[in-house]
Formats: C-alpha cells, sequence, structure tokens
C-alpha cells in the first residue's frame, strides 16, 4: 500500500525528473493564471507566467518581477526567461543573456 501511495504523490509533481512539466504541472500552470510555452532549445514544456507589473515603466531591472525591455523601457509581459532577449541591468545598461 505504502509503495501505491508513493507512486501516486510522485506522479503529482509538476516536472518530470528531466525538468519537463507534467499534465498535473500543466494544469496547476493554467490554474494559477499561467500559459504553457516551449523551452528554447530542448522543446521541453514551461509554465509562463503572467508578470503583475507588465507595461510599467522601468529603468533599471530591479523597477520589474519579468525583466526590463530596453527598447520601450517598459516591463516585460511574463516572468519567462529563456531563449535570448535583451534587458536593462540594474545598472540601467542594456545587456542580452541567452538562457536554455
Amino acid at each position: 500500500f505504502a509503495l501505491v501511495l508513493l507512486v501516486l504523490l510522485v506522479g503529482c509533481g509538476a516536472e518530470d525528473p528531466d525538468g519537463a512539466l507534467t499534465p498535473a504541472g500543466e494544469r496547476q500552470c493554467l490554474a494559477r493564471g499561467g500559459s504553457i510555452g516551449t523551452v528554447a532549445l530542448s522543446g521541453q514544456t514551461s509554465c509562463e507566467m503572467p508578470a503583475a507589473d507588465a507595461g510599467k515603466s522601468c529603468a533599471v531591472a530591479s523597477d520589474c518581477s519579468g525583466f526590463c525591455d530596453p527598447d520601450t523601457f517598459t516591463c516585460s509581459a511574463d516572468t519567462s526567461r529563456t531563449g535570448c532577449y535583451a534587458f536593462v541591468d540594474d545598472a540601467g545598461r542594456e545587456q542580452t543573456l541567452c538562457v536554455e
């Protein structure tokens, strides 16, 4: 019985051992207001949560829960940080970062 319970509990996790979202994790993400996206090169799914401060004016990275867009100086629409993107760092300088 304990083994069956353990298997059921492990199956309720949000991510597989390789980091991909499980079906239960996808449902949890959607229920919290997120959307399901694909991580850059790996093709795994991820939960992308909307940023509460999306569109707010920003001057440095710490002004945003996501990132500060150097073209518009507004906070990003979501908190996902995968792929390549430009952002404003905490010193107000433009940086480019690629994250898998």
